[in-house]
This record gives structure tokens, sequence and C-alpha cells, in this order.
């Protein structure tokens, strides 16, 4: 019994708002910490760096515990959701037991009123009344005592079930892109190409394909302005060409869902080395802001910067971690190594590009949630679910006792009131005209 206890407690918690409520500030204070520190390594955050690694908080977005509480708020959602089920059922379709022990006297909309039958048949009359007005009417009878249920839009709280299913699809998607999504630099020289491997498959290679970049070209508006770049590349597969296309700024190119994005570009360096061991000169292309090793001489390094508009490019030449030359190089300079390993000439420029490659399987999902969310959204603000409840008692004398009862949400109050005042001066119509046009109605009561 007392397993079962902790059970139910530990459930009614992890399915209540309130805990939903604690795991939504928890994620944005999450948020927050990752929008006020840049991803890296740690670094800048003292003696707890240790702490921010081990957690992940360096990288928030891909830390377990980010991800750990997403799954939390995706299963609290789920979970609310099973339990609003039953609760729905009940609202929208009642059974006779229910109806009957509805109290209408604790309802915020009651009326009460009584009147003398004169042999009419009142109850099928107030039937046909709700009928008219589009309601649809349960009738239960009980002894002397006769119910009316009726109701009218009753979409409305499963477009609201909706919603809150929707939100559930988008946290979901958020949940699984965080666990799915790949991204990827890659650096292109026209001409070259790059295998890229992403996302869960990098083990299997499944979505294994290569990028080949044909052309890079700046584009420029009337006045001479730079308007835009354009990489134009080819996507490889198993060995065939199997899609062409041009990737722009703002303008992505998509092959079976991984976009590529163009993020930088520059001018790659071709070099020739010459002399030394080296039997014939061994034409390289390097790319800019990179150390390189120089081939058979480990211990030396060389550091080339990006290319200048004046035509050069700075360089630095290392043996170890020591500076020991600097200087610029313009096409057709070159540089003696060092212990006559050689010449390295500048030989010219290639237009380079920097793609960005991301995938995420669970855009797609999100955009349904979001798009499902909007559409219940609108459909919850126009279809509300009126309910109202009639109790009919014979008195002594053979006349009837009518009560009639209302619901209303916080927010609707105010308009429920008024729309329940109409229909109670329309009943007494009703009533006033079927009794051919005798006032018999005593109202006793409107609360």
């Amino acid at each position: 019994m007392a397993e079962r206890n902790f059970f139910n407690r530990t459930w009614r918690l992890f399915t209540s708002m309130r805990f939903g409520l604690i795991l939504l500030c928890i994620l944005s204070a999450a948020l927050a910490f990752a929008s006020l520190f840049a991803p890296g390594t740690g670094q800048g955050y003292g003696e707890t760096a240790w702490l921010v690694q081990v957690l992940g908080l360096d990288n928030i977005y891909r830390s377990f515990l980010f991800r750990l509480l997403f799954a939390l708020l995706c299963l609290n959602l789920i979970a609310c959701s099973i339990n609003r089920l039953y609760m729905l059922k009940i609202t929208t379709f009642p059974s006779p037991e229910q109806i009957k022990k509805s109290n209408i006297e604790q309802m915020p909309l009651i009326y009460r009123t009584s009147l003398e039958t004169g042999g009419i048949p009142a109850e099928d009359r107030l039937v046909d009344f709700f009928r008219q007005r589009h309601y649809s009417v349960r009738k239960c009878r009980d002894g002397s005592t006769t119910w009316l249920y009726a109701s009218r839009g009753k979409a409305g709280p499963w477009f609201s079930f909706g919603l809150h299913i929707s939100l559930v699809v988008v946290v979901a998607g958020f949940a699984w892109g965080g666990v799915a999504r790949s991204e990827t630099r890659v650096v292109l020289p026209v001409g070259e190409q790059a295998e890229v491997v992403t996302g869960s498959h990098q083990s299997s290679g499944v979505d294994r394909f290569t990028i080949r970049l044909d052309d890079f070209t700046t584009l420029y508006d009337a006045s001479g302005a730079i308007d835009n770049w354009v990489s134009r590349v080819t996507i490889i597969a198993n060995g065939r060409e199997v899609q062409r296309g041009d990737v722009m700024v703002n303008h992505p190119f998509n092959y079976r869902g991984y976009h590529l994005y163009q993020y930088s570009y520059g001018q790659a360096l071709k070099v020739e080395l010459a002399g030394g061991a080296q039997g014939t000169p061994q034409p390289a292309v390097l790319s800019p802001n990179r150390f390189y090793r120089l081939p058979g001489l480990e211990q030396y390094g060389i550091w080339f910067g990006s290319w200048n508009e004046n035509g050069t490019v700075d360089y630095a030449l290392y043996k170890g971690h020591r500076e020991i030359a600097a200087g610029t190089l313009s096409t057709g300079e070159s540089i003696t190594l060092p212990e006559s390993a050689g010449i390295l000439r500048l030989t010219g420029t290639n237009p380079f590009s920097v793609l960005q490659v991301k995938h995420d399987p669970s855009i797609p999902l999100v955009f349904a949630g979001l798009t499902l969310m909007s559409l219940f959204f609108f459909l919850t603000l126009f279809v509300r679910h009126r309910r109202y409840w009639l109790r009919m008692e014979e008195t002594a004398g053979g006349g009837l006792s009518l009560v009639l009862g209302g619901v209303a949400s916080m927010h609707t109050r105010a308009l429920a009131r008024e729309e329940f005042d109409g229909m109670v001066r329309e009943i007494e119509s009703s009533l006033a005209r079927w009794k051919g046009g005798e006032q018999d109605v005593a109202r006793t009561a409107c609360l």
C-alpha cells in the first residue's frame, strides 16, 4: 500500500502543471546561460571550468542536461494529455448518471422558475427550443424529475486538446533535433572536392556523399557594390554526379534534407615546393590562416595569413614554437626553407568557399507542430463549448419547477453571463407564447 501511495504521489507530481512550469523555468535559466556564455572549451569560467565541461554547459544545446530537461518536459506534456482525455470525455459526452448527479445549485449561472403547465408538453417544447438554436439535447428521467442536457460546440475542448498535443509535437521535435541534428563545415577551393559524413550515420556511412566546388563567383549590383556570393556545387554519391546547384547567401542548397549554406569565402594559395630532396616540383593548394608542417622537416612549420587586397600574403616560419622568420609574399616570389629543404614558391591563388552543411530531420516535425498549434489556437477562439443543464420537477399542484444552470470558464465569464441572461429571456418569452400569450410564468430567482 505504501508503494502504491508513493507511486500515485509521484505520478500526480510528474503530471502536474507545477512540474511542467518548474521544467520550463530550468530550461529558461539554461537558455539564458547559453546566451551569456558562448560555446567554447571552458576557458574564462575560472575554477568552475571543470564543472562546466563535465555538465556540457560550454555548449548547452548539445549537453546531456539540456536534452534530459527537454525529454522530461515532453513526457510531462504527454502525461498531462493522457490525464485530460477522461475529463474531455465526461465534459463533451457525459453519461446519464453524470447528468443526474450534476449539482445545478453550485453552478456559476443559475435560473429558477415555476409555471403552471396547463396540459402543455413542456419537456418537448424545451427540447425543441434548444434544438432550434443548434444545441444537441439529451433527456434523462428519474421518477418525477426530468433532466435536459443541452450542449453546443463540443469540438471546442478537443481543439484545446489538439493545441496541447501540437505543443507536445513541437517539444518532441526539439528534443529529437537535439540528438539527431548535425553540422559541419567544409573548405573547398575551386575544382576540389570533400567528403561529408554527418549525423548519426557517421559510423555506417549511409549518408556519405561528396561535394565538389565547380566555381565561385562574386556578384555585384548596378552601383558596383557586392550583391552576393555564388558557390556552384556538384553532389557526388556512390561515384555518380547526382545533383547540381548554387549556394548563395540566404539561399541554401538542399540535398536529401542536407542544407548547404554559404558561410565564408577567400583565396587559397597555390604553392610549389622545389629543390632539396624533391625530385620534381610538388604543387599544393594551401588554405589561409593555417599552420603546415614542412615535409621532411617535422620541427619546422609555416603559417600563411589571408590574401590581402594589395596582392600579398603574410607568412611566418617557425621552428618548434619559436618564430624564426616572417614577411610577405607576392605571386612569383619564394621562400628559402632551412637546412637546404628547398624553395617554396607562391605561384598564384585559387578562390575557395566555406560551406556549412546542416542536417536536422526534426524540422518537418517542428513545423508541422507549429502549424497545428496555430490552427488549433484560432479554432479555440471561434468555437466555444456551451453547456446547459435543465431540471424539471413536478409539483404537488400539477405545475413544474424549472432550474436552469450553466458553466463558464474564468476568461469567458462576462460573455457567458450575457448569453445566459439572453437565453433566460428567450425561455420566458417562449413559455409565455406556449400558454397562448398568458403570462403564467413566475420568475422566482435569477442569480
